[in-house]
């Protein structure tokens, strides 16, 4: 029987040949690729990000030499809140790499081994914004999952949303409550905003996601 550490190592290499049969759907030939490295988590039980660099063909261009991140796939959740006669959502707040400082996004996870593109955004839901949901009231934002940052990566979104009336003292109760997974170090913090407010929050999980929920609302 094949134990979880392999499990979990064959997960990473099953997300690279994800990756190289999409180049074969799209005739890609890939001439060659280096594994520059792997990142594993929580004393190597969890696959975090592989970097390969590689050098690939089609048919409108020469040979091109590129570095690609292989990570898993993604989920991000639009709550979408009535009160009165006014929508707002919930967005967190967390520390990002990019420049260190805390970025508002809407509340969003990485897919792990086995798991459904919904049960992870269930998941996500009640470990970010501590609400129990049940699979039936996510819906399908986009049919299909969106590329983030092609050019460089393989990562890829499901996007959700789901709806649910909410009362005065939902306010109280869920705004800047912080949460998170303390084994992942993560420390969020919940914002309760006017969902044509938010246009402001410079992160693509916002834009893209207001942009797909419009027909929604």
């Amino acid at each position: 029987m094949q134990s979880k550490k392999d499990k979990i190592k064959d997960y990473g290499e099953k997300l690279f040949n994800i990756w190289t049969n999409k180049l074969k759907e799209k005739k890609c030939k890939l001439y060659s690729y280096k594994k520059i490295g792997k990142i594993y988590r929580n004393k190597g039980k969890k696959f975090f990000v592989a970097l390969y660099d590689a050098k690939i063909k089609n048919k409108n261009s020469g040979k091109v030499s590129r570095y690609i991140t292989i990570v898993k796939p993604s989920v991000i959740i639009i709550p979408i809140l009535y009160f009165n006669k006014e929508i707002f959502t919930m967005l967190v707040s967390q520390t990002r790499i990019y420049d260190g400082s805390e970025i508002v996004e809407f509340p969003a996870g990485s897919i792990d081994l086995g798991q459904k593109p919904v049960d992870a955004a269930v998941s996500e839901i009640q470990e970010e914004l501590n609400i129990n949901l049940k699979k039936k009231d996510l819906k399908k934002a986009n049919s299909k999952p969106i590329m983030i940052e092609p050019s460089c990566t393989s990562s890829t979104s499901y996007f959700f949303y789901f709806k649910m009336k909410i009362e005065k003292s939902f306010f109280k109760k869920f705004h800047l409550k912080r949460t998170g997974h303390k084994m992942d170090g993560e420390v969020i913090k919940i914002k309760v905003k006017k969902i044509n407010k938010i246009h402001q929050y410079n992160s693509a999980s916002i834009h893209v996601g207001l942009n797909l929920i419009r027909k929604f609302i």
